[in-house]
Formats: C-alpha cells, structure tokens, sequence
C-alpha cells in the first residue's frame, strides 16, 4: 500500500507534482515537466542554483548545485575595488607611492579606501597560509580583509594619514626581491621608518606585479 507522499513547498528545490514523485516510488519512467521549480531567492543571491532532478544509478533522486554569474567577483567588503591597483606597468617605487599615498586619505573615496589599497598590494592577499606581511613574529593568513585591517590598524595605524614621506635607494636580494625603505612624516610631525619588501607575483590577475611582500618597522 503506497503511504503518504510528501509534497515539498513551491518554493523549494525539490518541488515535483504528485504524479511524478508516485511513479518514481513505482519504479516508473519520470515524467518530463514543463515548468521546472525555481531557485529560491536565498540561493541566488548566494550564487547557487539548483539543477533539475538527476536519477542516480541507484535509481534514487538526487539534486545538484551550479554556481551562476550572480555570485560575481569576491570582494571582502562588498565594495568595488580601490581606486588604483597592482599594475605591470608600476616600478617598486611606483607600488609603494600608490600605497602610501591612498594611506594619507584613508577614508577617501570610502572609509578604509586607503588600508584596502594596501591590502590589494600584498603578496599573499587571499591565501590561507601564514604570511610574513606584519613581520616574522607576526604570521597571519590574509584571506579576510576585516582580519587585515584589524591588524594593520593596530601594527601601522601611525602610518593613516601621513603628512607626507620620502623613498630611500632600494636594493635588490639575490631572491630578486626589492627592499625599499622609507621615511614617513606621520601626523604627530616625527618620522617613522618603514621598509618595504617587495616581490613579482608570479601567478593570477596580477601576475608580474610589484606586491608587498612584507611591510617591516
């Protein structure tokens, strides 16, 4: 005796008539339907929708995801990117001014602009393992920008909003990484040293790209 059969909402992703989900109980050939379930709201704004019903080689049911263009770009804070990137074109030097000078106006064009330009230069940004960007006693994956800003603020917050700063001569490691130092004119009026490590990046949208490797006091 076939029991109780049960019918998911119309909004879910398992939704089916009743006379198809039966004849699946039976053993039956699935009926083709002619206006298949939507996506539920959540689901999209998320980036997922669900496929149409698949039959398993068990013969049960089963139902997949896809990701569509609605998930976009990953951005840690829902924001567009800064307004000056990594570029081929830059020189170590022209890496660092963009740095430094997004970090004299921080909050401009939006609060934090200045830290998420320092973000977007780093080596590792996005990577799940421990960087050396704050340093060797300092190893902190930057996956997530809020974590990045966080520490930035309280390593280098003498660095936001700078009254100005001045490169010293860069020297080149036999590793090919760049080390640039430089004096900047905090806001207090004293000088704070800084060193800028600074490597090629050798893979992805940036490749060939002059990124901080590390940011040393």
């Amino acid at each position: 005796m076939l029991g109780r059969v049960r019918v998911e909402p119309k909004h879910g992703p398992f939704n089916r008539d009743l006379s198809c989900m039966a004849r699946h109980i039976r053993g039956l050939p699935l009926l083709d339907t002619s206006s298949p379930a939507k996506p539920h709201k959540r689901a999209l704004s998320r980036g997922w929708m669900h496929q149409p019903h698949a039959e398993t080689r068990s013969g049960h049911l089963r139902s997949t995801r896809i990701r569509t263009h609605a998930a976009g770009k990953h951005n840690p804070q829902n924001v567009p990117d800064p307004t000056v990137m990594p570029d081929r074109s830059f020189s170590p030097e022209d890496a660092v001014k963009a740095q430094l000078q997004a970090l004299q106006q921080n909050d401009h064009p939006w609060p934090n602009h200045g830290i998420q330009t320092m973000y977007e230069f780093a080596q590792d940004v996005g990577g799940m393992e421990r960087s050396i960007y704050f340093g060797p006693d300092k190893l902190k994956d930057l996956y997530h920008f809020d974590h990045f800003m966080g520490l930035f603020q309280n390593v280098f917050g003498q660095l936001i909003g700078a009254q100005g700063f001045d490169l010293g001569p860069s020297t080149t490691t036999e590793r090919g990484n760049v080390i640039l130092p430089v004096t900047v004119h905090i806001r207090s009026g004293d000088a704070m040293a800084v060193r800028f490590v600074l490597r090629r990046k050798d893979v992805g949208r940036k490749e060939g790209c002059w990124m901080t490797l590390s940011l040393l006091i």
